[in-house]
């Protein structure tokens, strides 16, 4: 592992802006709707999405880029708020896993009989 400058600039990084702020509407809208069946861990899921994208669309908005600077091998350049959005949507999704097999009792979908 090493740690690595990189950055966008230029329609890159106008583009990333634009995305990144969807992104952020789009998760804090969606937490809101969810935010009554949500579970404790989805929650957590939520915050850390909303603290990575808020992350990474300020740096963009104070410096006019986002810094990335942990590398690692045969693996994109990344940093501590994309790691925050990765660690969310497995908490999300698991959160929802979860859900889906309270509901179910438990109890795997039956196999598919063979004619």
């Amino acid at each position: 592992m090493a740690l690595r400058a990189r950055t966008e600039s230029g329609a890159t990084a106008a583009l990333l802006l634009a995305l990144s702020g969807a992104a952020l509407t789009g998760v804090v809208v969606a937490w809101i709707l969810a935010r009554r069946k949500a579970s404790t861990l989805q929650h957590v899921g939520f915050a850390f999405v909303l603290a990575g994208a808020l992350g990474n669309v300020v740096d963009r908005l104070v410096r006019g880029f986002v810094v990335d600077f942990i590398h690692v091998a045969r693996w994109p350049i990344f940093n501590v708020a994309d790691v925050a959005v990765v660690v969310g949507t497995i908490l999300l999704v698991f959160g929802r896993v979860r859900e889906t097999k309270k509901k179910d009792g438990g109890a795997s979908p039956p196999a598919p009989a063979i004619t």
